[in-house]
């Protein structure tokens, strides 16, 4: 007999129509993806007819990752039939669009509303992607060289990093009022939750001086070029050692590169077209591989 799962018997309606670019779209599917593996009937809506490029480019692989085990609903975001969807759901996933189309007395209790910019310009229709927010909230500006143009970060880590808030929350509303008709709105978005993630580069003090950015070479972690693009390089210390084995380059086993010091000081002196360089960049290169076949 399989244990219960945490959600078994909660409704939920993921139904959001923009701002054009997608990013809220995909934090809602991933937000709804996490609720239907714990067990929640997820309902996901979908407007095809008015859906943008940016949404309609999504990978088909991506597509059935973020809807598996959930109902797939193509209907008009503003119409009857999903008003009556949404008056039989325990919690509802909205943009502040569709939550303003809805008659209140329609919603469910718990409802997790996204936006991009949150605040007063919650409801802006500007088209902004998760690259142009990650530049608003200082994300890019945390690696890389200063005379490069700024790198996107793979895939769609910020708009998945904006689901796990909206989950968060309402969980918490949740675990808090078991079984409660109380009224409980979750209000996320996108610019707050990349601010959040770069909080180290938020002065917390007015005259304090801002963090140093995009450093380049003398940056303890390195981004370098790798077979399909870029990557960073980011490992501790006391993990050298396995990197070493896992990338099986004798180079990068010199004695020089064995402490943080060492790396630090060789970096810091060694021109970009270095073996040192390679070494790194062959070690990125590496573990992307071995993290596409799932080892570790």
């Amino acid at each position: 007999m399989k244990p219960a799962r945490p959600y078994e018997g909660l409704t939920v309606v993921e139904a959001v129509g923009g701002p054009p670019g997608g990013a809220l779209r995909l934090a809602a599917a991933m937000a709804g993806r996490i609720f239907a593996d714990l067990g929640a009937k997820v309902i996901q809506v979908e407007d095809h007819a008015s859906a943008d490029k940016a949404t309609s480019a999504i990978p088909e692989a991506l597509r059935r990752f973020l809807s598996a085990g959930k109902s797939v609903v193509d209907c008009n975001l503003d119409g009857a039939f999903l008003t009556s969807i949404l008056r039989k759901a325990d919690v509802a996933i909205l943009d502040p669009q569709v939550h303003g189309a809805i008659p209140a007395d329609d919603l469910p209790k718990k409802i997790a509303l996204l936006s991009l910019f949150g605040g007063r310009n919650a409801e802006t229709d500007i088209t902004a992607t998760e690259f142009t927010v990650a530049a608003l909230g200082g994300f890019l500006n945390m690696v890389g060289d200063a005379e490069r143009q700024p790198l996107k970060l793979v895939g769609h880590q910020e708009a998945y990093a904006l689901a796990l808030a909206a989950f968060c929350g309402l969980s918490a509303s949740l675990a808090r009022e078991p079984g409660s008709d109380s009224a409980a709105t979750i209000r996320a978005s996108l610019l707050d939750t990349v601010v959040w993630l770069n909080w180290k580069a938020v002065p917390l003090e007015p005259d304090a001086p801002t963090p140093p950015g995009r450093t380049g070479a003398s940056a303890e972690w390195r981004i370098v070029r790798c077979a399909d693009g870029w990557i960073a390089l980011v490992y501790q210390e006391p993990d050298w050692p396995h990197l070493c084995m896992m990338v099986r380059d004798e180079r990068i086993r010199q004695d020089k590169f064995a402490t943080r010091q060492g790396a630090w000081r060789t970096q810091s002196s060694s021109p970009r077209s270095s073996s040192t360089h390679s070494s790194r960049a062959r070690a990125g290169s590496c573990m992307k591989k071995r993290c596409r076949s799932g080892s570790r």
